[in-house]
């Protein structure tokens, strides 16, 4: 287990500790003890604390191994401006249809990677605000994990004393 705990200035992130401990409880990315994983993650945690000086109880988790998938995704909406040019809240609804569930087989959306946009029939557009257009689509890729295994997860960060954020 590894925990980093950085200070974000809205820039970039400043790295002020970092503490490791032995990934007990957790085989392939995958929590098989829960005791054992929020154990290392208290471990973890405290070393990072100790180095960076400060008392956290909040967290961001990543995620890795076999029950992280990918799937194509693409959504429409209709442009909601009475000019008809694509604003921030048409961005923020077409990226919500995309993200909709369908079929997700017991995994959960972590993550949401919009590919291009499309205008009308004006596709490959990297960012679409203020082109005026009656649809909006996203091609997207939707990063999926195990409903499961997010779960157990975070079990173990709120075991250890943590928020998730």
């Amino acid at each position: 287990m590894r925990c980093a705990i950085a200070d974000d200035d809205g820039m970039r992130l400043r790295v002020l500790g970092v503490g490791e401990a032995p990934s007990a409880g957790v085989r392939k990315s995958v929590i098989i003890d829960p005791d054992a994983a929020t154990a290392a993650i208290s471990r973890a945690l405290d070393l990072a604390e100790r180095a960076a000086g400060v008392e956290v109880d909040s967290a961001l988790l990543t995620l890795g191994g076999r029950h992280l998938i990918s799937q194509s995704r693409r959504a429409v909406v209709s442009i909601a401006s009475r000019s008809g040019a694509v604003g921030t809240g048409d961005l923020n609804r077409v990226l919500e249809a995309a993200r909709e569930p369908s079929n997700l087989d017991g995994s959960e959306v972590v993550h949401l990677i919009p590919r291009s946009y499309a205008v009308d029939e004006m596709a490959d557009t990297r960012d679409p605000r203020g082109v005026a257009g009656s649809r909006l689509g996203v091609d997207a890729e939707l990063v999926l994990a195990s409903t499961a295994h997010l779960e157990a997860l975070v079990e173990c960060a709120h075991a250890a004393g943590l928020r998730v954020d």
